[in-house]
């Protein structure tokens, strides 16, 4: 998948979120600018933060 690819499936993604969600979600983006140096998303690392947040992230987007 190309990076424009991924940005696309994102937007869909995030199309579904409230405003609020939304702002959480940036404010989150955000804070990692600063830590980049540290491989927060690393494989291992993404799927078990995104597997933990998954149900919470549905019930935020309602």
């Amino acid at each position: 998948m190309s990076k424009e690819d991924i940005k696309q499936e994102i937007y869909r993604e995030l199309d579904s979120f409230s405003e609020n969600t939304l702002q959480d979600v940036l404010t989150y983006l955000r804070n990692l600018r600063p830590q980049e140096h540290i491989s927060l998303f690393s494989g291992d690392h993404l799927n078990k933060l995104l597997s933990e947040d998954r149900e919470l992230l549905q019930r935020l987007a309602q």
